[in-house]
């Protein structure tokens, strides 16, 4: 089911896959019904736009040690920086990446391997 009533016929979708090998590169089609009234679309995929997310180091290791279930004043100890300083670069951080709190953040920066999952360099397990 496609959002706003649109539905994909089955017999059209499947009379659109049919003739496509598995050797090409290109995204599936889809065949809709707009509106229930027999009137059928093909729908492209549309590539999602690639995001340019331009965090300082500071900020991706800030991320690392949230991402470690560190608060902003354990961070601040570890990094030798204010808490506010940390509470700064996670604001901007999480604005940047478009998350609406640090979670989210941390997720985002995880899923687009802005961050990874061993300690940054320099700050070797110690701390962790």
């Amino acid at each position: 089911m496609i959002k706003y009533g649109a539905t994909i016929g089955l017999l059209a979708a499947l009379l659109l896959f049919a003739g496509q090998s598995h050797a090409e590169e290109k995204e599936p089609s889809a065949i809709v019904e707009i509106g229930g009234a027999g009137d059928w679309k093909v729908v492209e995929p549309v590539p999602a736009p690639l995001r340019d997310y331009s965090l300082s180091p500071r900020k991706r290791e800030v991320l690392w040690w949230a991402a470690q279930g560190k608060s902003a004043w354990e961070i601040g100890e570890i990094l030798h920086i204010a808490k506010r300083t940390v509470d700064e670069h996670t604001h901007k951080a999480v604005r940047k990446l478009g998350a609406v709190n640090r979670t989210q953040a941390v997720a985002t920066a995880l899923r687009e391997r802005l961050i990874g999952t061993s300690p940054p360099p320099g700050k070797i397990g110690s701390q962790c």
